[in-house]
Order: structure tokens, then sequence, then C-alpha cells
């Protein structure tokens, strides 16, 4: 049984092996001109929508969080639409004041070993959190990603987030020098909702991505799908 479980790890972990993971196709939206900073503009119509994000670790099925994707030659686009009734920010200037909040967040990585990933952590504000990470949790906060583009706001049900990030990025996570079609990376889609406004109010975590995970961890490779362009 140990010898098993041990080949079965060996195997999550080998970047091949993907024939079980959740995939999500980035639509291309060339030629559509998008406007990300419009959540209901109608090209994003044409992108594949991740809904709900569940909540592994709980019971309740309680929120609503709807994520889109796309791309063109220059640029990865992404929204979230969330459900949420009580909104908690915490207001001063630092990136880390965000991971006190709510929040949405998305995770990239070339391969499942997790040895360099990258994480963009946003409020319903439009602030942001953005580092990158190597297993396990070992955390490089002075990161930035250069040209990505943040537009976010409350409204009477929630918030959106939306924006776009420079394409270069993935095609440097792919091996790509060309077009992205065809190509793969593996991504994490989350959520973190605080229960209340307390400082040391709890959170409800969702994902797109059920990780093999007894108490809520996403730094972790089974928090991860694949997206294909």
């Amino acid at each position: 049984m140990v010898n098993w479980l041990i080949l079965h790890c060996c195997l999550w972990l080998m970047p091949g092996n993907t024939d079980t993971l959740p995939q999500y196709t980035v639509n291309s939206l060339e030629g559509r001109r998008i406007d990300f900073k419009r959540p209901g503009h109608k090209a994003w119509e044409h992108c594949r929508e991740i809904k709900p994000l569940h909540a592994p670790w709980e019971q309740r099925k309680e929120g609503d969080t709807r994520f889109r994707a796309g791309y063109d030659s220059q640029y990865f686009y992404f929204r979230f639409l969330v459900t949420d009734n009580l909104l908690v920010s915490v207001d001063n200037n630092t990136e880390i004041a965000v991971a006190k909040g709510d929040r949405v967040e998305m995770f990239f990585s070339a391969d499942t070993t997790l040895r360099e990933y990258f994480c963009f952590e946003l409020s319903p504000y439009g602030k942001v959190l953005d580092y990158k990470a190597a297993y396990y949790r070992k955390f490089d906060d002075t990161w930035d990603l250069e040209g990505l583009e943040v537009s976010a706001a409350p409204h009477a049900k929630g918030y959106y987030v939306s924006g776009r990030m420079p394409l270069r990025f993935f095609k440097t996570l792919a091996g790509r020098e060309g077009s992205m079609k065809g190509a793969a990376v593996y991504a994490g889609v989350f959520r973190a909702e605080k229960s209340s406004e307390q400082e040391t109010a709890g959170f409800t975590w969702f994902s797109w991505v059920t990780p093999r995970a007894a108490s809520p961890d996403f730094h972790i490779p089974s928090a991860f799908g694949i997206f294909r362009f």
C-alpha cells in the first residue's frame, strides 16, 4: 500500500500526467475588440464560463462566483462575477492588505511540480497582490507582472473583477514564441470570502478544482487544472 501511494504521488507530479485534470478552454477573441473594463461587454459571451466555484471544505453552497477568460494576439482577458452580501476590504496601500479581505485569485504554473508559479489576488476594489512562489509556500512578494491591468467595482449583489495580462507572460510559461493556439498552462481559479469585518474572522474558500487536502490549501499541485488555448 505504501509503495502504491508513493507511485501515485509521483505520477501526479509528472507534468505529462494530465488526463484526469479538469480542463478549461480559453477561447480566442481575436478581432472582437473586447473592452475588459466593461463586465457586460458582448465579447465576454464568446468566452466559456466556469460556474460556480465551490467550497470544498464546507457543506454550504452559499454564494456564486463565475469566471470567464479569453485571449487575442496581445492579451489574456479575465472576468469574475461574484455574489456577496458583505464586502470586506482593508483600506491601506500595502499589497498584502488584499489577503486580509474578500478577493478572487488566479494561480499559473508551467507544470504541476510548482517549482515556480505565479499568483494574482484581486480585491473587490481593484487592488492587486501579485507574487511569485515555489513549492511549498516560498513566496516572493517583490515580483510584479508588468502590464497587468485590473478593473473592479462593488454592485448591489456583490462585485466584479476583470482585467488583462500581457500574452507574453503565458507564452513564457508555455514555452511558446509564436501563437498560443494549442498551448496549455496549469491554472487555479479561487475566491476567498471573509465571514465578517472582524480582523480575526475566518474565510470560506472557493475553488474551480477540488484540492486533495483535508484543510484549505491552494498552494498544492492538486488545486490546479489546465487552461488550454
